[in-house]
């Protein structure tokens, strides 16, 4: 989960859930600092067992297969990992679901993408074709020699997405400053 927002927040409670595997143990990460993800004291309660006794079929029914955490602050670009550890109960590929309930949020599923410099290859590709065919229309206008345009649009064309990476970096960088 990333805050690609440009809005902080606070007490932000996140669950994740699942119908067709066990959830058995989990990693969570506040990326870029030691912290990790508490649970909520409603999910604490909820597994409490007291000292001496066993917990319920409900309790272990709630392990198996929900979490409910709280990020005490959640600051624009911070990112949050949330690795488990889970049992499939069929041989079909397990759903893990997660869900924010706060007002002005919106929990956006994006599947996993390549990378090039940190940003989605696709996105950095269409940057830097935009910025060639910029760079087609200079060249057009200042040289002379049509092999000499043909050549160097196919060169930049070999390496795209590299200028297109650093232009969204650049992009990002501003957003952030302005942003705060």
């Amino acid at each position: 989960m990333k805050n690609e927002s440009l809005n902080d927040y606070e007490n932000v409670i996140v669950r994740a859930y699942t119908s067709d595997t066990k959830l058995m143990t989990e990693q969570t990460q506040l990326l870029e600092s030691p912290n990790n993800l508490e649970w909520s004291e409603k999910y604490k309660k909820q597994l409490h067992v007291d000292p001496g006794s066993n917990p319920t079929d409900n309790q272990w029914n709630l392990y198996n297969g929900q979490r409910e955490y709280v990020i005490p602050i959640f600051n624009r670009g911070q990112t949050i990992k949330v690795t488990y550890l889970n049992s499939a109960n069929s041989s079909a590929m397990p759903n893990i679901w997660l869900s924010i309930a706060l007002k002005g949020v919106k929990l956006k599923f994006r599947g996993p993408q390549n990378q090039i410099l940190g940003v989605p290859q696709g996105q950095a590709a269409f940057i830097g074709v935009l910025i060639g065919l910029v760079v087609l229309v200079a060249l057009a206008l200042l040289a002379s020699e049509p092999w000499v345009i043909a050549t160097t649009a196919m060169m930049y064309g070999f390496v795209a997405q590299i200028p297109g990476a650093y232009a969204i970096k650049l992009m990002r960088r501003v957003r952030e400053a302005i942003g705060g």
